[in-house]
């Protein structure tokens, strides 16, 4: 009886210690999974990259593959991933925690909106417009279905699918959405000023992809309004109407991108710039348009000048747009 009582206690200690492994495992993986969404947002891929993997390892040994924590540590790797540009990489892993998120929550639910965004984007790298764009359709489709018309994830829903149409060229659909972006903010409750001065602004540079110029002078107009009475403006900067603007002095065309030309891609890009006092561009970022002229209008835009400014006691530096179209 004796030696049946000790090997008992044997058993449990071994099932104790076992199991206290298990949890420092657990407890590593999660660690893990903390540092690279730290790394990731720091702009440390490559550092994040095998703490990622092996969040992953550690959490598919111990739970099985079909876990939803190793759905959350495989969108952590998909994120990396696709930050460093291995889009194949980052599809495969954002595959799979969709396929775990399905099955443990169900299709239909928030849980798996995540990863068709991000699935949706992916697609849109590969040029499988078709199919990113059913992918965008049926996240917010979820969220409109768990959360009702009028909520704030749906409005960034519906913000990301317009954005999606932006960039593939398909401005009256992607002007519609921003409209509709631009009606949520403001009926949505709390202070959304900015969110939808944003939308506006957004919605104008689509317009202007457009050739709808004069439209897209008003928005503009509305948005600087807004951010004025907010007291809401880049430091230092002065947001022009018409009567501030600057004249260009000196223009740049740019290269049309030899991959774009022998695809035979045609479409328009704008460019925000940063003008300080003598006229020269300090600074310059994509405001809306496709991918594939960004480079080449960013270098065209940093070598334009405009007028030096005149007026004492005037702003420093003056943010506007430069529209450049790309056609043979």
């Amino acid at each position: 009886m004796k030696t049946v009582i000790v090997l008992l206690a044997a058993l449990l200690l071994v099932a104790s210690a076992s199991a206290q492994s298990q949890d420092d495992a657990l407890k590593e993986a999660s660690q893990l999974s903390l540092q690279v969404v730290k790394l990731h947002n720091e702009g440390k891929y490559e550092e994040a990259l095998p703490m990622a993997k092996r969040a992953v390892e550690i959490r598919e040994s111990l739970l099985g593959k079909e876990d939803p924590l190793v759905a959350d540590a495989l969108s952590n790797l998909g994120a990396v991933m696709m930050a460093m540009k291995n889009y194949g990489g980052a599809q495969s892993q954002y595959e799979k925690a969709l396929s775990i998120y399905e099955k443990a929550y169900g299709e239909t639910s928030l849980k798996v909106c995540g990863a068709l965004d991000n699935l949706g984007w992916l697609n849109y790298a590969a040029n499988n417009n078709s199919k990113a764009e059913n992918l965008f359709q049926r996240s917010l489709a979820i969220k409109e279905k768990n959360l009702g018309p009028d909520h704030a994830e749906v409005a960034q829903a519906v913000e990301t699918l317009a954005r999606f149409y932006q960039r593939t060229g398909k401005y009256d659909k992607s002007i519609s959405l921003y409209k509709r972006i631009v009606a949520m903010w403001e009926k949505l409750p709390g202070n959304n000023q900015i969110k939808a001065a944003d939308a506006l602004e957004q919605c104008a540079c689509v317009m202007r992809l457009n050739r709808q110029e004069m439209e897209a002078n008003k928005l503009d107009m509305q948005s600087s309004a807004i951010r004025f009475r907010a007291g809401v403006r880049p430091d230092g900067v002065n947001i022009p109407f018409p009567a501030n603007v600057r004249n260009a002095v000196r223009t740049e065309t740019p290269v049309y991108p030899p991959a774009a030309k022998s695809a035979r891609i045609t479409g328009a890009i704008v460019i925000e710039v940063i003008i300080d006092a003598t006229g020269k561009v300090t600074d310059a970022k994509v405001k809306c348009g496709a991918d594939i002229f960004a480079q080449a209008a960013l270098e065209a835009a940093r070598k334009w000048r405009f007028e030096p400014l005149k007026s004492p006691g005037a702003p420093a530096k003056t943010m506007t747009s430069i529209t450049f179209n790309f056609r043979p």
